[in-house]
Parts: C-alpha cells; structure tokens; sequence
C-alpha cells in the first residue's frame, strides 16, 4: 500500500489535483502503521472528484516501481563474529556512583534523549553522556538501550565508543556515557567548502570501513548521512548515532518504520532532518534508499547502507545530496522515482564510483561497504 499511495501522491501533485501541504496533513492515514488508500481518503475529504479518483489509481498502476527479485549476489557476512541475534531482557541499571559526573553544556538533542557535555570526575576527562529522555515510553527505552548495546560492541577506530550505561543518582535518568568528539560533523565541514576534495574522500574512505566493519558483525546503520560523521580537530573520522540500526536477523522495533522517536505528533513531519510519520522516525529521506523510501524495511540490507554512503559522497562532490525537495514528502518520491543526478563537475571515476553505489536495483550497487572503500582507494592511490 505504502508504494502505490506514493506513487498516486506523484501523481496527484504531477497534475495539480492537489497540494504537498493536503498530503502531508493526512500522512498519518496513508503513510502509518496500517496505511488507507490514498485516493479513498482525498475522496472522503472533498479534495478530487471521484473520476480524478479512478484515473489517479490508474496512473498509480501504471508507474508502480516492480519490486526487484532477489539477487544472487547476497552480501558476505561473517557468521563468527556477528552481534548475537537474540538479546534476553535487559538487566536492572546501577546508578552511578555519586558525583561522578558533572553535567555541562547540551551538545544536541533527538528522538532518544539528549546529549550532554560531561566531567567525568572519577578518571579525569570529558566525555559525552546520552541521557534518555525522562518518562519516555517502553518502545523509546528499549531503542535507546539498543543503540547503546549495539555500539558499545562495536570496536572500530572509526566507532564512537560507549564506555557504560547506566542511571543518574537523584534524577534517575538513564544514560550511556560516549567519547566526547571535539570537532565537527561531515555535512558542517562541506558546507563550509575548506576542505580539499581528497582530504574529504580520506575521510569518506574511513566512513566505508566503518560501515563494512558493521556489517560483518551484522549490524545495518539504515540513517547514515554527513551529519551522523563526525571529524574531530585531530583528525578522527567517526560514524555516531547507530539509533537506527538494525541487527541481522532481529525483529523489527514496531510498524513500518525503522524505529519509534515516541512523538505523539500525528503529521508528517521533521525530527532534525529525519522524517517522521505519526512517531514513527524511517531515517532521512535525502539520503534515504529506494527500498527504504517505499517502506519495504523488510528489503533493507546491507547495500541499502551502499545507498546512503553514495548520498554522502554525491555531497561530498557537489555540496548537496542528490535529492531533496521543498518537502521530505517530495524528496520520497524523488527518491523513488526520479533518475539519480550525475555529479556534476566531480572527477570522472568519482563520479562512476558515486553512481553505482547510487544504483536504483540493490544488485546493481557495489555489493559491499568494502567493495566501495576498495574502489576509493584506489582512486586515492592514483591521484
């Protein structure tokens, strides 16, 4: 339902049967957890006639995007070593000793919690606590736990670590404590236009390894985009907020979306700059693969994280992801149905590199974040 309801969206704003603003509005309706059909609701509201109806539903058959089959060439992952698949319940959180930390100055806030600049009295340094936002609800709690599990067993240099988890004396705020990255992130860096192409593309390299280290432990990031890399003033390159990030083999969180921001809202709508349908956080659609646009989070895999690296670098080389409408509604259907904008200006085997990870088919992508950091790096080594 989710693709056909996008696909009649296009097509009702393709010719002006109705606005951005009416679709957005019933978003919850044709976008959610057990979404209406699209042209029954625009109906029901007045907003088409009944003929416009039927001829939106054709149009919608008829530029449906056919799911692609499997493809034979199915990521490698390492059975050994993946993050176990099963996790039993969480076990009872000890507080912090008392005093230990010092909360500072907010570094930034989401879905999950927020992230606080903090004195870590008991070693001596700085460190970055994330802190769950209080009375979050059970779904909420339970992401905020994965992504701390998730990334504390992710041991990569270019892995923001997580020293421990626990809560707060006195407020009882559940936390988990992350190294304090002084510096940057990526999407700050390329909007300021200092950096040399290759110094970037360096970086970008260490992004991929990170992501293909995460793979073979079998964790999907599913919202890699510039912002969620940071670059610290010493050169680090680290891939942060694995909110999102979905183990091999696991059930789904809830609904169609890829996790839950516990938002009651009821509108389409931007959490930072990721899109929201009815509390349901589905990633960030400009950087946003199309098996991933359509809701099919049944097809995300690994070369869907490809996808969203070849968004970053697609940035990297021209300053802008390759879509983005006035809309998140608009950049979706872009991302579906729109033919990927080649890197204007960008070396040519760059840019070839940036289109294939950028490919609309799964198998038509590089097949792995290794196979992309091994093509960038041998760009690297011949210029």
């Amino acid at each position: 339902m989710w693709e056909s309801n996008l696909a009649l969206a296009r097509a009702a704003l393709a010719r002006g049967l109705t606005r951005a603003l009416d679709l957005e509005a019933l978003a919850p309706l044709w976008l959610g957890k057990e979404p209406r059909d699209l042209a029954a609701l625009l109906l029901e509201r007045g907003l088409i006639s009944p003929t416009a109806a039927d001829s939106l539903r054709r149009d919608a058959d008829a530029t449906l995007i056919t799911p692609e089959p499997p493809s034979a060439l199915e990521p490698t992952r390492v059975a050994s070593s993946r993050v176990p698949s099963s996790t039993p319940a969480p076990p009872a959180l000890s507080p912090a000793p008392a005093e230990r930390y010092e909360l500072g100055k907010l570094i930034g806030s989401g879905g999950l919690g927020r992230v606080v600049e903090t004195a870590d009295r008991e070693i001596g340094r700085t460190v970055a606590l994330k802190l769950a936002h209080p009375g979050a609800p059970d779904h909420v709690m339970e992401r905020f736990r994965s992504e701390a599990r998730i990334t504390g067993r992710l041991e990569h240099p270019n892995i923001v670590p997580v020293h421990e988890m626990g809560v707060l004396p006195g407020t009882r705020e559940v936390f988990f404590c992350m190294k304090r990255i002084v510096g940057r992130n990526m999407q700050e860096v390329i909007r300021e236009g200092k950096w040399r192409l290759r110094r970037l593309v360096e970086a970008f390299r260490d992004v991929c390894r990170a992501v293909a280290y995460a793979h073979s432990r079998g964790v999907i990031h599913r919202d890699l985009k510039p912002a969620n890399i940071m670059l610290g003033d010493f050169g680090e390159t680290l891939v942060v907020d694995w909110g999102l990030a979905k183990e091999r083999g696991t059930a789904e969180a809830s609904g169609p979306a890829a996790a839950r921001s516990g938002s009651s809202t009821g509108n389409l709508r931007q959490s930072g700059s990721s899109l929201t349908v009815a509390g349901d956080v589905l990633g960030t659609p400009s950087y946003m693969p199309p098996e991933q646009a359509r809701g099919k989070i049944e097809e995300i895999d690994e070369r869907s994280d490809v996808w969203s690296l070849g968004a970053i670098l697609h940035e990297i080389l021209t300053g802008r992801p390759p879509f983005a409408g006035k809309t998140h509604l608009e950049t979706l259907l872009s991302v579906i149905e729109d033919p990927v904008p080649s890197p204007a200006g960008a070396p040519a085997e760059l840019a070839t590199i940036c289109l294939r990870a950028l490919a609309k088919k799964k198998q038509e992508r590089f097949q792995s974040a290794t196979a992309l950091e091994e093509a960038l790096e041998a760009w690297l080594e011949g210029t």
